[in-house]
């Protein structure tokens, strides 16, 4: 009986030493069992919003009622094949107008690029905004990034110019944005209001954080202030915005990492920033994007071991496995 006793109290003084350490970072297999292959951990099953087809091949995920696809057109033998990318609503309805550039919707406007490789703002029934630009970046809160002449600056709805004159200047998001103004690399905000910061890239603010990298291209984290919260580390090449309080990091490649927003390793996936195909062909750490979180729920995936592939499925913020790996490919959440 004594031995009994001694045993008990190891088992509950482990246990509550597992409890202080708190969650620690666990590998994909810790989470996805090889039972999980057709309903999610609650036993749901998810029905198709919209039924699978071969009439078109998805581009951009739903922004505001709208997502971008390329439809499958036929064409003559040794006719070049041109990329026609049309609107696609949650009903399954193709807009009637096409577009050779593939630009989500925001705040009721896309850019689009002419002939001429101008861009412009089209509105969701096609008619376009005056002013045209040599590149610009999507509208967000009623305002958005474009150059003209080499020279970057910020447009509101009429065209109407907010801010002007920098070498460099990132879409602004939480009212931040990164910039390079007089040769100087800062942060900066709708005022003008400006820190300056010495690092080589600063990405675009997501969350109230920003990536940024050293001259190596190792990358950290800093905040509205310009300060580094989350420190550089060495050979941290690829890494993605915060997305519902999360970031997905590769320290070791081809592995990824979540991290939290105090930069703890919370949750890990083996292989999971391989060459990832996109439209510019197979480029080398690519796939972390693929397993940003969105709208609360992240891709991740599993090898099928009968057919020796990998297919697709979703984890929540608790890392747990919600719909399961059963599909070809996936593309993020999107309202």
């Amino acid at each position: 009986m004594k031995y009994i006793i001694i045993s008990l109290l190891l088992v509950c003084w482990v246990a509550s030493l597992q409890a202080q350490q708190g969650r620690k970072a666990q590998p994909i297999n810790n989470a996805i069992s090889s039972s999980q292959t057709q309903r999610s951990d609650t036993g749901a099953v998810h029905p198709w919003k919209l039924e699978p087809t071969n009439d078109f091949t998805p581009i951009e995920p739903f922004s505001e009622g709208y997502a971008v696809v390329r439809k499958k057109e036929k064409r003559k033998k040794k006719e070049k094949a041109t990329n026609h990318y049309y609107y696609l609503t949650k009903e399954g309805q193709f807009s009637t107008n096409s577009t050779d550039t593939a630009c989500s919707i925001f705040n009721g406007l896309s850019a689009v690029r002419d002939s001429a490789q101008k861009w412009h703002y089209r509105k969701t029934d096609g008619t376009l905004l005056s002013g045209e630009y040599d590149d610009a970046y999507d509208f967000n809160n009623g305002l958005a990034v474009v150059n003209n002449g080499g020279k970057w600056g910020v447009i509101d709805h009429k065209g109407s110019w907010q801010l002007q004159n920098y070498e460099a200047l990132r879409p602004f998001a939480d009212n931040w944005a990164g910039a390079q103004k007089d040769g100087k690399m800062m942060i900066t905000n709708l005022l003008g209001n400006h820190h300056e910061v010495d690092y080589d890239y600063i990405g675009t603010f997501s969350e109230g954080l920003v990536q940024v990298s050293n001259p190596k291209g190792d990358f950290g984290y800093i905040n509205t202030q310009g300060e580094e919260v989350i420190k550089i580390v060495k050979g941290r090449k690829y890494v993605t915005d915060f997305f519902n309080g999360f970031a997905a990091v590769c320290d070791t490649f081809p592995n990824i990492t979540y991290i939290d927003r105090q930069g703890k390793k919370v949750f890990w996936i083996k292989d999971g920033a391989k060459y990832q195909k996109s439209m510019n062909g197979f480029r080398e750490g690519q796939g972390i994007f693929k397993h940003q979180f969105k709208d609360g729920f992240a891709p991740i995936y599993q090898k099928d071991k009968d057919k020796n592939r990998y297919k697709w499925g979703f984890i929540d913020t608790n890392f747990k496995t919600v719909i399961p790996c059963k599909y070809d490919q996936v593309t993020p959440f999107s309202e």
